[in-house]
Order: structure tokens, then C-alpha cells, then sequence
């Protein structure tokens, strides 16, 4: 068997060849990449037709902002560097991504996460995605897309962990983690109902738990990525 291809949505939404990069770190940021622009649009997982403007971020790293015509106000990447000294020594927090509506609930988000995660992977130095994982119970409001949040249900099942909020770890015990709730029975609805904001990491180590998690999802939603 040939190796798989694309999946229809990702070839219609995520082309890097179209996607422009201006460097304003007067090239230190695309020097870093050996001037391979294709590598940069994939790895800040911008839709084709993108443009994004690299800067560097409060002196500790570098802000990469996309804009274009299927994302909904700012994409906002950051890298940065472990505070410790941790291998691999870099680390993406993704800031924000929203899609038009007309774009939602059709999973494009997801794949541009995993076009993002395999290069993360593919570079060798990252440790790991960070995200704040917004909302609630109260803010699953599906037909009001102005208050509707439901990260801290989605990222979990992309295969981002990490600790249970403080002030919600009486109501979860024994569990510390988000990833321990799910796998528990009657987790995921427990969750659902009680679970709330908080940070959430993808460990981008081969053969991760966040890989099983994530490798799953695309197979179960026939979502392909990589060519």
C-alpha cells in the first residue's frame, strides 16, 4: 500500500506554499529555519492564504501572528524557552485561534493543530504545546458563538494533560490530573458538568500519551495531515 494522502479538507484549507512570512527579527528567526518558509507556515499551523509577521516577544522569545481570510481576528504562536534547564529546551504556547463561523464545527481547527504538532515533532526542539483551556459548564453555549467556550472539554480529547484546578480537586479526588478523570468511568461526563479552565500541555516526546490520544482522534474523525 502507497502512503496515505491528505485528507480533502486538508488539501482545501492548508497549502504553506501560500502562505507569506515577514520576518522582523531583521531575519534571525528565518535564518533559524535555513530560510525554509514552508516549515514556518506549518509550524504555526496557519490555513493557506495566510500571512504572518514573526516579532520578537518582551525579549524572551518569538510572537508569530497570522491573519488572513479563514481565521477570525489573530492566530497568535509563541516560542519560547524553558525557564530550567530542560530538553528539548523550546516550548509553543498557542495563544489564540478562531475561525469564521461559517469555518466552525467542521474540524479544521484539529487539523491545523496536527499539521502544527507533526513539525513541532519534526524540528526535535520542543518539549511540549501549552494552552489555556477556556471554559465551563456554564459557557457550552453552541448556538451563541460570542459565549462559547469548550476548551477545556476539547484539548483533553486532542491529547493535552495536565493538573485538575485547585479549587476543583476536592470533587475530583483521588484524581490530580485531567487525562485521570477521563479514563475513570463516568469521567468524561464528570468533566463535562464540573470540570473547569485550566492549563494544558501536549507532550511532543515520541511515543507520548498525548501522541496515543491525538493519533486516535485524527483515525476515529479520518482526519490525514501527513502526506
Amino acid at each position: 500500500m502507497g502512503a496515505p494522502s491528505l485528507d480533502a479538507l486538508t488539501k482545501q484549507y492548508f497549502d504553506p506554499t501560500t502562505v507569506s512570512i515577514q520576518d522582523q527579527t531583521d531575519k534571525t528567526f528565518t535564518s533559524w529555519f535555513d530560510g525554509d518558509l514552508n516549515a514556518i507556515a506549518r509550524l504555526s499551523g496557519a490555513p493557506k492564504q495566510s500571512t504572518i509577521t514573526v516579532s520578537y516577544w518582551k525579549g524572551i522569545g518569538f510572537e508569530l501572528v497570522a491573519t488572513g481570510p479563514f481565521i477570525r481576528g489573530d492566530m497568535v504562536r509563541r516560542i519560547l524557552q524553558h525557564e530550567h534547564n530542560t530538553q528539548p529546551p523550546l516550548f509553543i504556547q498557542n495563544v489564540v485561534f478562531e475561525l469564521p463561523v461559517q469555518l466552525q464545527r467542521r474540524k479544521i481547527g484539529v487539523r491545523s493543530l496536527a499539521i502544527e504538532l507533526h513539525e513541532a515533532k519534526r524540528i526535535g526542539q520542543f518539549a511540549h504545546v501549552a494552552v489555556s483551556a477556556a471554559g465551563n459548564a456554564s459557557t457550552l453555549n453552541p448556538e451563541d458563538p460570542s459565549d462559547y467556550l469548550n476548551g477545556y472539554l476539547v484539548w483533553p480529547l486532542l491529547g493535552f494533560d495536565g493538573p485538575i484546578p485547585a479549587h476543583k480537586l476536592p470533587e475530583f479526588h483521588p484524581h490530580h490530573r485531567v487525562s485521570q478523570v477521563l479514563t475513570s468511568p463516568g469521567g468524561a461526563l464528570a468533566w463535562a458538568r464540573k470540570g473547569d479552565y485550566c492549563q494544558l500541555q501536549f507532550d511532543l516526546a515520541a511515543g507520548s500519551s498525548s501522541w496515543i490520544v491525538l493519533n486516535r482522534y485524527l483515525r476515529d474523525n479520518h482526519i490525514e495531515v501527513t502526506p
